[in-house]
């Protein structure tokens, strides 16, 4: 009886023994070992950076606070969006930091000619955990508490464990891969939406830009409130334009694929939006004869 049983383990030990000798490798060891390195390392360049971005969270409430107190002599307001940016930037410092510094790690072993696949594995669950905090950060500020929680439990929580879990059983990098081709280029799912969140991070810089240009960088700077409008635009329509350049490159859509498409949407705006299009030049026309100004009824 004995001998059965031994009988009837042995190929499950011996399945188990070559799965430990697979993956107990010199080279997996060592790529395990720079990542708990790299976690260390993100770890205490966190606690230094932390403080530093409280104190300047507090330098910019305090300057709020005075351009409040003298936004009747003084055209500048306050820059609430300052504070916001490094209020994101402290919830993400961990993860952004890990995930650097574990790229350049995979990418130097790359270059020395050693396995790095399984740096890259475990690194991608960084990448997750900063995607998680940014939008959560994100979610926060942009909707009230109540709502902001429900999104966070009900959409972005199940959507980002969903993701690790398809990673983590090996479908996720597959997934990524689906695409089609367009005018010789391959676009894939993963390039699509690295490619929306370049395009959404440029829309929030554009926005971003525009207020801050309108509000305090040009009226300190003593210009008219019609040139400053017309410089905060077009500084926000090019930051918008270098966004969706840079997103169609990520994509791989070719130029010339886009220029036909453009093309086609040009001749339909020509027909169906003349005179939207004709009030928004118009518009700027006005501002640069400076017969008419932001505030004039």
């Amino acid at each position: 009886m004995t001998v059965e049983i031994n009988s009837l383990f042995e190929p499950i030990i011996a399945w188990l023994t070559a799965q430990a000798q697979a993956i107990f490798t010199a080279a997996n060891l060592l790529q395990v070992g720079l990542f708990l390195i790299v976690l260390l390392a993100a770890s205490l360049l966190t606690l230094g950076l932390k403080g530093r971005i409280a104190q300047l969270r507090e330098q910019v409430t305090a300057q709020d606070v005075a351009a409040q107190d003298v936004a009747a002599q003084d055209a500048g307001g306050p820059l609430p969006w300052l504070d916001g940016l490094l209020a994101i930037l402290s919830d993400c410092l961990w993860p952004l930091l890990a995930a650097l510094l574990g790229s350049v790690t995979a990418a130097v072993l790359t270059e020395s000619e050693r396995p790095s696949d399984l740096l890259s594995w475990l690194n991608l669950f960084l990448y997750l955990l900063l995607a998680y905090r940014f939008l959560h950060a994100i979610i926060a500020r942009r909707f009230r508490p109540e709502r902001a929680k429900w999104l966070e439990r009900r959409l972005l929580r199940p959507l980002i464990l969903s993701l690790a879990t398809l990673h983590l059983l090996g479908v996720f990098a597959r997934l990524l891969n689906i695409g089609f081709t367009v005018s010789d280029s391959r676009v894939t799912l993963g390039g699509l939406l690295t490619g929306l969140f370049i395009f959404y991070l440029f829309a929030i810089i554009s926005r971003e830009s525009r207020s801050l240009l309108s509000d305090s960088v040009l009226p300190r700077a003593g210009l008219d409130p019609s040139l400053t409008q017309i410089v905060a635009m077009l500084a926000a329509y090019t930051l918008l334009a270098i966004g969706l350049l840079l997103a169609l490159g990520v994509v791989g859509i070719p130029l010339t694929a886009f220029t036909i498409i453009a093309g086609g949407l040009s001749v339909g705006i020509g027909f169906g939006m003349q005179e939207l299009i004709s009030n928004f030049i118009s518009g700027f026309i006005l501002l640069l004869e400076r017969s008419i100004a932001p505030g004039h009824v």
